[in-house]
């Protein structure tokens, strides 16, 4: 219980010593946790600009929501009772914006020196019908593909994966559900396994959970489920039986998966390239930016691309890129977006995206990858949506009254949100229609899009805030030859 109260403590002084870093004024607010999710890392100390903050957090433990005010912060990951020179994780800038929920979760192993922090975050808007609760799922299954979760029979979550930060993905989504008493199974989307499972679960109208697959890949792991209160008092026993050989064992333990991690990454250093390929496109959806060129690696790359066009996918050495896009007909130094560094793993499919506005200065990069794995169904096709319709707030899309994807929302790199989501669809003729579920009102919609077993489609909602924006369908092969027969035809 002593521990306990000195964790408590140790989060009242979070919560202060955050207010009183801030430099903003009067920038509104945010709400921020902290989650252990790494089965064979220690006990962490988390730092805030440097500052100790959070003491002494254990595997599976999850801090409350703190308000604090919006601003960016400098996050370091710690074993407990060490100093920030021994972070396993950052330090890393975490900018948290104006009435957002941002969990900060510590994911992939210790020993293996995957260590890293997942940062997502979660739409605790009012659920659009008041019998429905909010579900954020984690998927933290190192090794794991992507998953489904099933509740009770019931598809809620498709083609889930794993976190990584250099595509963009942050291992979260956040859905609404009916209230009703669930048994949840996480499935592998490749093979139909499950590999999670929990009975009994009850959710409630106005309930707002995270829901946690944990542990490294097989099928013994648990599922952790947490309130926005967090379970620090549920895992007091445990704290309190820790005796202090046990936690000296365990940091030095931390010391030696820290020395590997650091040689790990000495050799990442001396070698650029990863065995294997990997392939990537890159498409132009910012709707008032000009033609732009794109740099790899300081030299030009593509040339001339126009809005709505899409490359193909091509095939690249795995590996880490610079990237940069500048206006046609100009330099490396007039980038719009970038220089940029990205990762490339092997066996990847990744879509590098403009978005946003060059008029308002929010021109930016999504970068996301796509499961084109084999689909479970031979009837079936795999479609990705991107949501890039700057100003507009999450989006369902629905096809012929099947609910395809729901509240995806626009890229936000700061929050781990890279617009895009991967599926598997059954054949048909579809009505496309995209949705915004706070207010029932269709933005986007296209008929007569034929989706046929083994198709797969990007398919990008585009413009700006508006009913009059157009929706995009682009095979693995672009656009680019559909555009110059436009031109030509011209």
């Amino acid at each position: 219980m002593h521990k306990l109260m000195r964790l408590l403590t140790m989060m009242a002084l979070f919560a202060l010593t955050l207010f009183s870093v801030s430099a903003q004024e009067d920038a509104g607010t945010a709400e921020i946790r902290v989650g252990h999710f790494s089965p064979d890392a220690p006990n962490v100390d988390i730092y805030v600009n440097g500052d100790l903050t959070i003491e002494n957090l254990a595997y599976t433990q999850v801090t409350p929501f703190l308000e604090l005010p919006a601003n960016t912060y400098t996050v370091a990951v710690t074993p407990a009772g060490t100093s920030v020179d021994d972070a396993v994780i950052g330090p890393v800038d975490i900018t948290l914006e104006a009435d957002t929920n941002t969990t900060v979760g510590a994911v992939g192993s210790a020993e293996d020196g995957t260590l890293a922090a997942t940062v997502f975050t979660e739409d605790f808007t009012e659920p659009t019908d008041s019998n429905n609760a909010i579900i954020t799922v984690l998927h933290a299954i190192e090794g794991e593909g992507a998953v489904n979760v099933e509740g009770s029979g019931i598809t809620l979550i498709e083609a889930l994966r794993y976190p990584d930060a250099g595509a963009g993905t942050d291992g979260a989504f956040t859905r609404e559900v009916p209230q009703g008493t669930y048994t949840l199974n996480v499935t592998v989307s490749a093979t139909d396994v499950t590999v999670r499972t929990v009975s009994g679960v009850d959710i409630n109208p106005g309930d707002i959970f995270l829901i946690v697959a944990l542990g490294p890949q097989s099928n013994d792991g648990d599922i952790l489920i947490v309130t926005p209160d967090g379970n620090l008092e549920e895992t007091s026993e445990d704290m309190a039986d820790m005796s202090d050989e046990d936690m000296g064992d365990e940091t030095e333990e931390a010391d030696d998966s820290e020395d590997m991690a650091d040689e790990e990454a000495d050799d990442m250093d001396d070698m650029d390239m990863m065995e294997g390929t990997a392939e990537i496109r890159v498409g132009h959806f910012s709707p008032d930016a000009p033609n732009v060129d794109v740099y790899i690696d300081g030299e030009v790359a593509i040339e001339d691309l126009a809005y709505t066009q899409v490359t193909p996918f091509i095939e690249v050495d795995a590996g880490t890129y610079e990237i940069a896009v500048a206006p046609t007909g100009t330099s490396l130094d007039d980038a719009v977006i970038g220089p940029v560094d990205l990762t490339f793993e092997p066996d990847s499919n990744t879509t590098v995206a403009a978005v946003g506005s060059a008029e308002d200065g929010t021109l930016t990069a999504t970068v996301f990858t796509e499961d084109f794995t084999e689909p479970t169904d031979s009837n079936n096709a795999i479609i990705t949506v991107l949501h890039a319709i700057e100003g507009e707030g999450a989006v369902d899309v629905v096809g012929s009254g099947i609910t395809l994807v729901e509240a995806l929302r626009y890229p936000d790199a700061d929050a781990g949100a890279d617009g895009a989501f991967t599926r598997e669809v059954p054949q048909g003729t579809y009505t496309l229609n995209v949705n915004v579920p706070a207010t029932g009102v269709t933005v986007r919609t296209i008929s007569g899009v034929d989706i046929n077993p083994g198709d797969i489609f990007l398919i990008v909602a585009l413009g700006p805030q508006s009913n009059d924006g157009d929706i995009l369908i682009v095979t693995p092969d672009g656009n680019l030859e559909d555009e110059e027969a436009e031109e030509d035809s011209e």
